[in-house]
């Protein structure tokens, strides 16, 4: 089975009960607020309060592996449109779910099955393929990604120029990968990313002005075998970089 196809069992499995686990809500609840508190880092003229409909200011969010919706919730007070994209049509539920309970327009916020890494990408909605995103973000699944190199250049050219793609993930020591637990490898490419590793990812996809924040406070992980669950400390890094205003590429 490949990478993509055990992500996507192994989270179908896990959708219906993903929001209800004491140990991912409070790892959402802190990469939420440091979202929030990287609004100014991150770049993007954000919409505000002063801001008016008619103004007709928009700011489009990509919200790729978007899971039950983290990052669309974190960043919903601060854009216009979100498209949330995963694997995992479990996910994919949820996050459109959440959306609804709260009262979101569907035009404004939603999210749809697909994997923009195949090849050629496979994603049930004409949308996926605008480059008129002002940021595209993915978090906590990079490490789940059999091509980086490849995913990293396929959503830099969904960006607009001047839009920003940020990564959050799992940092590791300076040119090691981590060990990846046995029980978890058949979906889980790498434990993490060092800074120039990211740094050569972005660089390599056409980004400019990379920059990496690694977050003060760990997030701790909570794995389940035999009966048991084992708690394991990790290090959370942002890596943004941005696409170049005069920038033009093709879409596969």
């Amino acid at each position: 089975m490949s990478l993509a196809a055990a992500n996507k069992a192994e989270f179908n499995k896990m959708a219906a009960e993903y929001d209800l686990k004491p140990a991912f809500l409070k790892i959402n609840a802190q990469l939420a607020e440091a979202i929030r508190d990287r609004l100014e880092w991150i770049g993007i003229d954000w919409v505000s309060e002063e801001d008016k409909p008619e103004d007709g200011k928009e700011i489009h969010l990509l919200d790729y592996a978007c899971g039950t919706g983290v990052v669309s919730r974190a960043l919903g007070p601060y854009v216009t449109h979100t498209l949330g994209i995963d694997i995992s049509p479990g996910m994919v539920a949820k996050f459109n779910e959440h959306a609804q309970k709260a009262g979101l327009d569907p035009e404004r916020i939603h999210a749809v099955e697909g994997d923009l890494c195949s090849d050629p990408p496979t994603v049930s909605s004409t949308e996926a393929s605008s480059t008129n995103f002002d940021i595209a973000v993915v978090c906590a699944g990079f490490h789940h990604f059999n091509d980086t190199e490849l995913a990293t250049k396929r959503l830099a050219e969904r960006l607009k120029p001047g839009g920003v793609l940020v990564i959050i993930d799992f940092l590791n020591p300076s040119g090691t990968q981590g060990q990846v637990p046995e029980d978890v490898k058949h979906m889980v490419k790498v434990a993490g990313f060092d800074e120039p590793t990211m740094r050569r990812l972005f660089e390599g996809a056409g980004l400019v002005d990379f920059n990496l924040w690694v977050m003060p406070e760990k997030v701790v992980l909570e794995r389940e075998k035999d009966g048991k669950t084992t708690r394991l400390e990790r290090t959370v890094f942002f890596a943004r970089g941005g696409s170049r205003l005069n920038s033009y590429c093709v879409l596969p």
